[in-house]
């Protein structure tokens, strides 16, 4: 990661250690930085694909919700109640409009790292699976 986006997080980092301080959280055991992380991400997509939830479309990864029979468990919604792109805009790559990224291929002036599918970056749901 450059030099100029790790002094960003940094700066943002600190100003919720300060927020939380001010609103008496209490800090978490445990602050993991996904960057730290890259390595085991990818792993961890790697076994998904294996196993038949995910899959790779042109550098993209995404799961594959149908294949895992208890998604919406912890929502307590079951698929046909979701809909898809309520929350985000569905893409042609995808098999079903509700699977997510996993992985995204990069864009020019992103962050990026190396990985089977190319250079990309975690989806926002594994980033926050991380944190």
């Amino acid at each position: 990661m450059s030099v100029f986006l790790t002094v960003i997080a940094d700066r943002y980092i600190k100003e919720y250690f300060q927020d939380a301080e001010n609103f008496r959280i209490e800090p978490a055991d445990v602050e993991p930085r996904v960057t730290t992380h890259i390595p085991d991400i990818i792993d961890f997509i790697q076994k998904l694909i294996e196993k038949g939830y995910a899959y790779e479309v042109e550098g993209d990864v995404y799961f594959s919700v149908r294949k895992f029979k208890d998604y919406g468990k912890l929502s307590k919604r079951s698929i046909d109640e979701l809909i898809a792109g309520a929350r985000v805009e569905p893409e042609e790559k995808k098999k079903d409009p509700l699977d997510f990224a996993l992985w995204k291929s990069s864009k020019a002036g992103e962050p990026a790292w190396d990985s089977p599918w190319g250079k990309g970056r975690p989806g926002w749901q594994l980033q926050s699976a991380v944190r």
